[in-house]
Order: C-alpha cells, then sequence, then structure tokens
C-alpha cells in the first residue's frame, strides 16, 4: 500500500539525496538551498518512504525509489493535491525527460497534455482534474 504524507523533513532529506546522486559535483548545501523554496509530500509505502512529490508554486515533480515504480499512490491523494493547486493557480505544470516512458504514460494518464519541449525533456500542463 502507498499514500501521500505531510513528512516534509524526510522528504526534502530523500530529494537532496537523488539530487546530489544526478549531479554529485554539486556540493549538498547547494541542494539544500535550492529544496529550500519548494513544498513536499512523501510518498510512503508500507515498506517506508520511497519518493516524492515537489511542488513550487503550480509546478509539481515526482520522484520515486527505481525499485518501487509502478507502485503508485491512489489517485484520491493526487485528486486533493491538483485540486489546491488547480484552485489557486489555474493550472498545474510539470515536466518529465524524454527518456522516461514510464513517466511521460503515467502524467497523460493523469490529464496532462504536453504543451512544449527542450532537447531533455517535454513539459505538460493540467487545467483540470477529472479522475477520482
Amino acid at each position: 500500500m502507498t499514500w501521500l504524507t505531510d513528512e516534509q523533513d524526510i522528504a526534502l532529506e530523500m530529494a537532496v539525496k537523488a539530487a546530489q546522486t544526478a549531479a554529485p559535483h554539486l556540493p549538498r548545501w547547494v541542494w539544500r538551498d535550492v529544496m529550500e523554496k519548494y513544498s513536499f509530500r512523501l510518498i510512503r509505502h508500507t515498506d517506508g518512504p520511497i519518493g516524492f512529490i515537489s511542488i513550487r508554486k503550480n509546478d509539481i515533480h515526482c520522484y520515486i525509489m527505481p525499485e518501487y515504480r509502478g507502485r503508485w499512490i491512489p489517485r484520491y491523494d493526487l485528486r486533493d493535491l491538483f485540486a489546491e493547486l488547480l484552485y489557486k493557480y489555474g493550472e498545474v505544470t510539470t515536466a518529465v525527460e524524454k527518456t522516461n516512458h514510464e513517466g511521460i504514460v503515467w502524467v497523460q494518464r493523469l490529464g496532462f497534455k504536453q504543451d512544449g519541449e527542450s532537447d531533455r525533456m517535454y513539459t505538460f500542463k493540467l487545467k483540470e482534474y477529472n479522475y477520482v
């Protein structure tokens, strides 16, 4: 079983570790300063913390430990998060690496529509959330 929690400190620590793995040449304090600008929802499994959703204004990003990909959170948890952001900002944005085919399919299944791209990423917007 998997669910979202508001455990900011644990999610922040996971985010810093994930960022350090992606760019080990940057010192820990740089990541900590960057991550302080975000709020987080921890993704918890019965085994313990397995990922996080980072939120900065209406922009969200998700990280799941590779061994837990495919075990996802209930849509009602996402509904609550998206409803809050849609109410406040009118849309939710995210970006997915072009090589992350599972991530692309997942955000599209949630109702996000592709709205741009760069060399490495596709960008997506969600203007309404219709899933329960």
